[in-house]
Order: structure tokens, then C-alpha cells, then sequence
């Protein structure tokens, strides 16, 4: 159970990274605009330009698939880590109970350690997501998605 748990969402978390991170890349031109407008600039591209004489949109989109490409390499490999880590320590524990020594048919005994790691990813992934998503600039400049739910009614013999 905490493997499959584990394993979908080290997908979506490093699919959702790089989704972000592929979206700054397609977006280069307005991402970079924008920034200029507010008097930020992005050293490493500036300095490829003056470099490289090559287009600064075509260099922070190359930088920003780097960036997302790597972090989701890191992210999943952060899993497979945790997830044979207790075949690395001594005595190999399945449990939080083995890997303290606790008494047997106590409650740790029936939590695994894969349980960590899933709830990491669960909950850490969640955050995650959701500062990448809601970045306060991006909701200044494009606002926040609000779900509206709306009820019609239709009365006999009209029109809703």
C-alpha cells in the first residue's frame, strides 16, 4: 500500500515540477518582459547573451527545461533512496518498530517504513505543487482560479 501510494506520487510530484518549469520555458518572452518591466534581471542569461550573442528568450527557456529536467531527476531519485534505504541499514527493517527496536505486536510494529517516505511525498509534494502554482506574482498578475458553483432552475413550461 505505501509503495503504490509512493510510487504515483513521486510521478506527479516530478511531473508536476517539470510541468511548471516547462511552462516558464514555453512562456520565456512575456516571463522575461515582465521581469525587465519590474527591474529584475536573470544574470546567467544575461550573460550568455553578451557571451554567445544568442536570443535571451532561447537561453532562459533552455535554462528553465535544465532546471525542471534536473529537479525531477533529484526528486525521483530522492524516492528510490528512501525507498531502499532499509535494505541499506543493519537488519534490513520493514517497520518503525523493527527499526527501533520495539516490542513485537506493538503499534509501530504495524507502520511501514515506507510509510514515510509516501507521506513526504503526499503532503510535501502537495505543498510543493501549490507554492510553484500560487506564486504570489503569478497571482497578482493573473489572478487566483475560483470555482463558482451555480444552480438553474427551470420552471414548468419556461425557459431556464
Amino acid at each position: 500500500l505505501g509503495r503504490s501510494i509512493l510510487t504515483s506520487m513521486v510521478h506527479i510530484v516530478s511531473t508536476g515540477v517539470f510541468g511548471y518549469f516547462l511552462g516558464l520555458a514555453l512562456f520565456a518572452g512575456p516571463y522575461l518582459e515582465e521581469d525587465q518591466a519590474r527591474g529584475r534581471r536573470h544574470w546567467l542569461v544575461g550573460w550568455i547573451h553578451r557571451i554567445l550573442r544568442l536570443k535571451e528568450n532561447a537561453i532562459f527557456s533552455r535554462q528553465m527545461l535544465l532546471i525542471g529536467f534536473f529537479l525531477a531527476i533529484l526528486l525521483h531519485a530522492l524516492s528510490n533512496f528512501l525507498v531502499t534505504l532499509p535494505d541499506l541499514l543493519p537488519g534490513q527493517p520493514r517497520t518503525v518498530g523493527d527499526l527501533f527496536g520495539g516490542a513485537e505486536g506493538s503499534l509501530l510494529d504495524y507502520v511501514s517504513l515506507l510509510l514515510i517516505p509516501s507521506l513526504l511525498y503526499v503532503v510535501g509534494g502537495f505543498w510543493l505543487l501549490t507554492f510553484l502554482f500560487e506564486r504570489k506574482a503569478n497571482v497578482e498578475e493573473r489572478g487566483s482560479v475560483v470555482m463558482i458553483e451555480s444552480v438553474v432552475i427551470k420552471e414548468e413550461g419556461g425557459e431556464a
